[in-house]
């Protein structure tokens, strides 16, 4: 799907206005052609602002001792985008950052982008489905909704931020979040809370699962190796760490060696 030069133009103008002057808490640029989502999750890329939020830093640019100028990567992708929001105060969802995947139309700004909140962090709201599909006025072309050109996507964005803290029940999607904001704003609100938060705990333990497994890429299986006899020296010119050991007492050392001599063995861990 290719872009008017109409759509492209906008596009650009608003990728540098996102960059320059974003937002409070909301992030947002294209994807590159080579990856189908711009990581905004990676938390060694993140800092923390005053409400103790985690945010993405943007993008690198090219200073010079008068004037700093945004360059788009040559390999962008105009028509994808991957956007960061981060839950607003007195809203369940306060410090939670989500994130959204937008696709731009070839007619855009004439016709609005689609936007979907990205799995598994997707809020339980009356207006977000748990596809993370959003029903919201500014995302429709009128009669059926607010859509104008003159929506730019920081406007845009900031929408959906808010639409996170106050929910349209009359213009509800998801059934069950519809019928318990109705019924009760409070229990709404502590259960979208309770959600929330047991996503955030299941991610955690599925990284920390996940890093502990990839610790290190090959396992010594070891047989009646005497523990004590073990000596571990760093190797930091190719990041490996050395496990030098002995036999002892007519037991087998990882090598498979039965000479009596000293083994090695190399174990290599990711950094």
């Amino acid at each position: 799907m290719s872009l008017s030069k109409m759509a492209k133009a906008r596009l650009k103008k608003e990728f540098v206005l996102l960059q320059s002057d974003p937002p409070p808490q909301i992030r947002a640029q294209p994807n590159l052609k080579h990856d189908n989502h711009y990581n905004h999750n990676d938390s060694n890329s993140c800092t923390t602002d005053a409400d103790g939020a985690s945010t993405p830093p943007p993008p690198t640019t090219t200073t010079t001792t008068t004037t700093t100028s945004i360059i788009p990567a040559k390999d962008t992708q105009w028509t994808e985008w991957t956007a960061t929001i981060i839950g607003p105060r007195d809203s369940p969802f306060c410090g939670i950052m989500f994130t959204l995947d937008l696709t731009f139309p070839p007619r855009y700004p004439i016709e609005p982008p689609s936007c979907q909140f990205r799995s598994p962090n997707v809020p339980f709201h009356p207006n977000i489905d748990e596809q993370g599909r959003i029903c919201l006025d500014t995302l429709k072309r009128p009669p059926a909704g607010t859509w104008s050109p003159a929506v730019s996507l920081p406007s845009l964005l900031l929408s959906l931020q808010i639409l996170l803290g106050n929910p349209n029940a009359e213009d509800g999607l998801e059934p069950n979040a519809t019928k318990l904001f109705l019924k009760s704003r409070d229990d709404w609100f502590q259960q979208a809370k309770q959600r929330i938060q047991q996503q955030q705990q299941q991610q955690q333990q599925q990284q920390q699962s996940k890093n502990s497994n990839s610790t290190s890429e090959t396992r010594v299986t070891k047989t009646n190796w005497d523990a004590s006899s073990i000596v571990v020296e760093e190797d930091t010119s190719n990041n490996n760490n050395t496990i030098v050991g002995k036999r002892s007492n007519g037991t087998v050392n990882p090598s498979g060696d039965d000479d009596g001599e000293e083994a090695m063995v190399q174990k290599r861990f990711r950094v």
